[in-house]
């Protein structure tokens, strides 16, 4: 299997005999390895090779679905682009909030220094304190220097 895609169907929701259809006829077209439809949220989730472009034409062919609305819809960002957006400008926040002495690397690892002695304290040691400790252990270790050995012979 290649890929998934969404389609969403919002005019056809809760139209289950259509959703039908389209679990019975889409799966006829070359390149579709599974189709799952939902007629509760009108959408459909496509299973399929690499030539999504033909599945498409196909199912427009047989008057599956509509996708010319699409021509002019932007996408949204990726969840893990907003995230990592977000991370970036909270880093920002706090290293200007404090003045350049802590980023959001540091508060992570002061807050899984604390968890983890917390949980320790209270004789959850194992899994959940050195799991803490060693995460915060390894963010720590990421962000040293490193020191390389100097040949001193010549």
């Amino acid at each position: 299997m290649t890929g998934r895609t969404r389609v969403q169907i919002p005019a056809r929701r809760s139209d289950v005999a259509y959703f039908e259809r389209v679990i019975r006829e889409l799966p006829t077209i070359e390149d579709v390895e599974g189709v799952d439809a939902n007629p509760v949220t009108g959408s459909v989730l496509i299973h399929h090779g690499e030539d999504f472009v033909s599945i498409i034409q196909k199912a427009l062919d047989k008057q599956l679905f509509d996708v010319t609305a699409l021509e002019n819809a932007r996408p949204g960002p990726v969840l893990t682009s907003r995230l990592a957006e977000k991370l970036s400008e909270t880093d920002h926040l706090i290293h200007e909030a404090t003045h350049g002495r802590f980023d959001l690397n540091s508060v992570v690892m002061v807050g899984l220094v604390g968890a983890g002695t917390f949980q320790i304290l209270r004789g959850a040691v194992l899994p959940a304190g050195a799991t803490l400790l060693w995460y915060a252990f390894g963010i720590a270790w990421a962000r040293s220097p490193k020191v390389v050995p100097v040949n001193k012979e010549g």
